[in-house]
Order: C-alpha cells, then structure tokens, then sequence
C-alpha cells in the first residue's frame, strides 16, 4: 500500500526531444521507487539479523525491539554501537547508491519518519516518508514527489532468539512457516480396531506393506498391512483396521493430494481416522500464526515478552532435542513455545497419535482441532 502525500512534474521549456527525457526521467522514477522498497527490505532483514545475533551474544532481550531496529536501519547501530552486519546496509547507504546509478541524472533522495511495527506474526512492516527529486542535467524535465510507503517484510528464517536465552545457547531455532493447510482433521469415521499411525498406500501388492496402512474398496482376505481402511466390512488379517468407511479410497486421495501429507493415524476410542500434519510441526518446529490468538511475534521475542498477542507465532517444543543437550526439561508442561518458556505451571495432557511427550492444553487443543484426541 502506498499513499502519495504530493506528486508534481515541472516541465520548464520545451523542445522537440521533451517527451524523450520525459519518458526516462520517469522509468527512473518508476525504478528507483522499486528500488527504495528492496532497500527497505534488505536493511530491515540484516536489523533483524542484528537484533537476533545481539540478544544472542549478549544473553539479554531488547529494552524496546521497534526503537533498536528503526536505530539499526537509520544508523547501522544498536545502543549506539556499531554493527558489522549493517556496514554500508543502513537505508541512508542504500539511497547514496541509488543516486550514484543514475549520473546523466540530477537525482536527490530522501527518507524521514520511519517507524517499525508488527504486520500478521509472519512480518513486520516498515512506514517511511520517501521524497524523490529527478531532472535532467539542463533541468527540461523534473519530478518531485513525496511518498508514504508502507513496506512489508517476511521474518521467515530469521533465528527465535527465545530458545537460544531459554537453553544456554544450546538449541537454535529459525522461524520458518507451517506448510500445510491444517494441523489436524478427522477425515473418516468408521468401525476401529487398534491404533495405528503410518503412510498410505493404495496398491495391494505394495512391497513394503509391513509399514504402510492399506485403503481400499474391499478388506477381504487382507493381510500383511500395518493397518487397512475399507469400505467394505470384511475384517481383514491386521490388527489395526477400520471397515465400513464410505467412500474411503477417494476421501484419503483427496486430503492426501490437498495436504501433500501422506500420513493416517487410525484412532479406536474416536472412531476415526486423521490426518495429522501437526507431527511435521512437532518434528520440524514449524511456526503458526492464528489470528487473534498466538504466542509472541518477533518484536515480542526480542524483548523476551512471552505472552499471548493478537498477531504473533508460535511453535512447539522438542523435548528429546533439549535432552539430547542435557537440558533438564519440564515434564508434562504444555509444548507451545511461549507457554513452556514460562516460569509459570502450564499443565498439559497427551494427545493421541501424537509423540508420547508432547503436550497439550484443552484451549490450545482447539485451536488445532485436537480435542477428540485429548488423553
């Protein structure tokens, strides 16, 4: 989004090669605005890189995330001392080598008010007041404009400087975005026997079959699976199956083709089968946002706020990684990030078809859709 405060072109005389100049002089300004929003960009990723990198080394959050980052991006300082990683990369820097591209050009560019704030959990964004001046050398054409600019910029793969303080530097932990289009969802009901996690396959001749759950039309004769789903109610030769499941085979195509996530896990006591792509989350430490209610965004983890906002992140906890470093760890204390960080109690429970030590609470257990899984 972009609001123009002023905009004017002065033409002072004309001559036959006018419209010529004219036309440079404004892909220059088209490119130069272009330009000014990937400078924008570029400094505010390498103060967040900062930010991180000095909450890390110092051991200590930030007294006021927004104020250092606007310091990093204007002066490529924080509390006033010089950082490598902002060496010819604060925006001032950045205009300087714009006007030095241009030099059959009168070019004078200038920024004021920037501010810093949060965007959906998954960015911040940047506002500043962009003025731009272009004319040609015997001042023929010229450009003046004022612009407020509202710049976007992704936080994905900058590192949560809330594991590093929370593990003595022992586990990192860089924010990187669930990929799949749910956490959870029951996708079959059905008559359940067992429990069972495992990929599908649909072929019955599949050569590993040992580890694969089998759907299909017909469980007749069926055996050698890991588990089968059937549409039909002939029990098959497993011990973990669920028959008469309606339209099976097309429903498992349909959300395994729409999630990309090839997993099932059939459950008895819900009488159903899921598809549970939160493990990935688990496993891989992916970040959520939910709108209206996350744990803390990147402005918050920089000053160690860790409570629940309107538009932030959260991931969860991996307890054999923290064990793996000798980290002690905090039994049955709710997974999420913000929570398990917290010197506070967050009491959870087991959740079905999920890792034995993971841990979650009702409130959060419906955010994800995971309360018919709830121990």
């Amino acid at each position: 989004f972009i609001a123009y405060y002023s905009s004017s072109i002065h033409v002072v005389k004309r001559a036959p090669f006018e419209k010529v100049i004219a036309d440079q002089i404004a892909e220059i300004g088209k490119s130069i605005d272009r330009d000014f929003e990937k400078a924008v960009e570029i400094s505010t990723k390498r103060a967040l890189l900062a930010a991180t990198g000095w909450v890390i080394k110092e051991g200590a959050y930030l007294d006021n995330a927004t104020l250092r980052l606007e310091e990093l991006i204007t002066n490529g300082t924080i509390y006033g001392n010089e950082t490598f990683i902002m060496l010819n990369n604060t925006l001032q820097d950045w205009l300087k080598k714009m006007e030095e591209s241009f030099t059959e050009f009168d070019i004078d560019l200038s920024y004021r008010n920037l501010r810093v704030k949060s965007g959906d959990g998954f960015d911040i964004v940047v506002s500043v007041d962009f003025g731009m001046n272009i004319s040609d050398k015997q001042q023929i054409f010229a450009i003046n404009k004022d612009q407020e600019k509202h710049i976007t910029v992704s936080v994905d793969y900058i590192e949560d400087p809330v594991y590093p303080l929370n593990t003595g530097g022992y586990v990192g932990r860089s924010i990187e975005r669930f990929p799949y289009p749910y956490h959870a969802i029951k996708i079959l009901t059905g008559t359940v026997i067992g429990n069972c996690s495992g990929n599908v396959t649909f072929d019955i001749n599949d050569s590993q079959a040992g580890e694969k759950i089998l759907v299909t039309n017909s469980s007749l004769g069926v055996s050698g699976f890991l588990g089968v789903i059937s549409e039909s109610g002939d029990i098959p030769s497993v011990s973990c199956y669920m028959i008469n499941a309606t339209d099976a085979v097309n429903t498992v195509k349909y959300f395994t083709q729409l999630s990309g996530y090839h997993e099932v896990y059939l459950d008895n006591i819900s009488g159903g089968v899921w598809s549970l792509p939160i493990k990935e989350a688990i496993e891989h430490g992916y970040y959520t946002h939910f709108e209206n209610s996350s744990g803390p965004d990147i402005i918050g983890r920089l000053e160690g706020k860790l409570e629940e906002t309107v538009n932030g992140i959260e991931s969860f906890v991996n307890i054999p990684e923290l064990q793996c470093s000798d980290i002690p760890v905090k039994i049955n204390q709710v997974s999420a990030d913000y929570l398990y960080f917290q010197d506070k109690d967050y009491i959870g429970k087991c959740v079905r078809g999920l890792p034995e030590w993971f841990r979650m609470d009702d409130i959060r257990a419906k955010k994800y859709n995971l309360t018919e899984l709830m121990e």
